[in-house]
């Protein structure tokens, strides 16, 4: 079975699928988002998120009541030259996310890089409070 190609230049609804292919890329983006793992061990909790191509001066990060907030802007590739695509999919120019962390981590105990296209963002968990005491009003 042969599949139509409709992208091509001489069909007049090439441009129109073009656009609907790259709505669809841009759905999956917003949709899916980057790959995100939330891990624990005894001592911290470890965030690590997939995001080839981006650089750390182009990230932001933000912990506000336990929610470890990803935020990023960086010019999509291939913007600064007009290219005439055929399939683009490499296109997370933009990065919201919200991860809701476990427990509480004390502010002084976070560690983050970015190495290989992983932002690892290592907090370390408060110290439980045993053994202390608790007055009845």
């Amino acid at each position: 079975m042969r599949r139509f190609e409709f992208s091509g230049k001489d069909n007049p609804f090439g441009e129109f699928v073009r656009f609907l292919e790259d709505v669809a890329d841009r759905g999956r983006n917003i949709l899916l988002g980057p790959a995100i793992d939330v891990y624990e061990t005894d001592d911290d909790v470890t965030v690590e998120v997939d995001l080839p191509g981006w650089q750390k001066d182009n990230l932001s990060l933000e912990i506000v009541d336990n929610i470890l907030y990803i935020t990023g802007f960086r010019e999509a590739a291939g913007t600064a030259e007009k290219r005439n695509y055929h399939r683009r999919e490499r296109r997370l120019d933009r990065i919201e996310e919200a991860v809701r962390l476990p427990c509480d981590v004390p502010a002084d105990g976070i560690r983050a890089a970015l190495n290989n296209g992983v932002l690892k963002v290592s907090l370390a968990k408060s110290a439980p409070r045993q053994g202390q005491k608790i007055n009845i009003e």
